[in-house]
């Protein structure tokens, strides 16, 4: 399940390695070891012959083209990072980018790692992370680090320490933070497990739960949208956030809303809603209301977008 997740990482990391950064400086107790990796090169001899797509669909994969024939037909390459190169464990549950061009990844119970292009710098419990199985990560506008765990709750790094956000107990923080992103004004939201939905402004935070319209207080995802608005799954089926309040939907024509798992909001103002059981749903907005089209078979819509839509939405817990 989470076997996309880590290709992706594999490339994020190509793309990090020329980065001339500044980096963070570490705690004590974190261990630095230097990242070679492993090439595959992908060619006319090993290329796919179907696109394996979550959950369990095999579709023909699209001809092999050769970018640079002088090189025996390579079209691209994959470099693999493990714990042989200093991963704390292979388990990856989701990474972000910093301003700085530092790749942050969190892990199912190694806390989280640090990739400058060159080496790994792992934190965990002992450098002041408040548990180790990371749920979600963000490296806000401002430059700080955002770290939802499991049971430990809400984690912020500045680049120095890592700091547990102190919430009394009714924000519910600590059940888990399994989606955390940030808006095109600067806030910053937070998706739990079972307390519904918060929102940081920089100075304090505010609750959303199913009796403000979520519709449900287990959150599965948040998608700012490039209308403005915010798209949020629950078990229960999707929200909008617009004009200051929420509105819930649980189905799509016919078909139900209550499987989400991943929301990914285009530059036309298309919003797409991955389904756990296969297929996306498009929505469009007009007139201030969304109109969903169904796409249950992966085969209707183009293969790329197919590709890049499933690898995104595929859950990870």
């Amino acid at each position: 399940m989470r076997s996309v997740l880590r290709i992706g990482c594999a490339v994020l990391l190509l793309a990090a390695c020329d980065q001339d950064a500044d980096v963070p400086s570490s705690t004590s107790a974190s261990r630095i070891v230097e990242a070679r990796g492993r090439v595959t090169p992908i060619n006319s001899s090993n290329a796919p012959d179907t696109v394996a797509l979550f959950p369990e669909v095999l579709l023909p994969a699209p001809r092999f083209t050769p970018t640079d024939p002088a090189n025996a037909g390579a079209m691209a390459h994959m470099r693999t990072y493990t714990t042989d190169d200093g991963l704390p464990m292979d388990d990856i549950m989701c990474g972000t980018l910093d301003r700085n061009g530092m790749l942050w990844f969190g892990t199912n119970g190694g806390g989280i790692t640090r990739y400058d292009g060159r080496s790994f710098t792992n934190y965990s419990t002992a450098d002041g992370l408040p548990d180790n199985v990371i749920l979600s990560l963000l490296s806000d506008s401002q430059g700080n680090l955002w770290i939802g765990t499991s049971t430990g709750g809400l984690s912020k790094y500045d680049g120095r320490s890592f700091r547990t956000v102190e919430l009394n107990d009714a924000t519910g923080l600590a059940k888990g933070v399994r989606s955390i992103v940030e808006d095109g004004t600067g806030n910053i939201w937070f998706g739990t497990r079972g307390r519904g939905l918060y929102k940081y402004d920089g100075s304090s935070f505010t609750n959303y739960t199913a009796d403000d319209g979520l519709g449900g207080d287990h959150i599965r995802k948040i998608a700012p949208a490039q209308d403005g608005t915010l798209w949020v799954s629950t078990l229960h089926g999707v929200a909008r956030f617009a004009d200051g309040r929420f509105t819930a939907y649980t189905k799509s024509n016919d078909r139900s809303l209550a499987g989400v798992e991943g929301i990914v909001s285009t530059d036309d103002r298309t919003v797409w809603l991955g389904h756990a059981k296969g297929g996306v749903t498009r929505c469009t907005v007009a007139e201030g209301e969304p109109l969903f089209t169904d796409y249950p078979v992966v085969s209707e819509l183009n293969l790329e977008l197919a590709v890049i839509l499933l690898a995104t939405v595929q859950p990870l817990n």
